[in-house]
């Protein structure tokens, strides 16, 4: 899957949520983050499971989203 830039966008906007010593954040506030940066809601779902492709974010449980940090 190729990614582009609102992909990336995204993935910016996350890391600058995640805290400096825990890279987990909770599903309702990746979903406020999606809102905010106008992903129609009815697309969420399949967004997180782009950016699990992608190698950005890996969903721990249905409330804990874990932010991968590529260095």
């Amino acid at each position: 899957m190729r990614t582009n830039s609102f992909h990336k966008f995204i993935a910016e906007k996350l890391k600058a949520k995640k805290g400096e010593f825990d890279n987990i954040l909770k599903r309702k506030e990746v979903r406020k983050i999606l809102y905010i940066s106008h992903v129609p809601v009815r697309i969420h779902n399949k967004f997180l499971e782009e950016l699990v492709h992608l190698k950005v974010i890996k969903i721990k449980n249905k409330k804990k989203i874990e932010i991968l940090d590529k260095k």
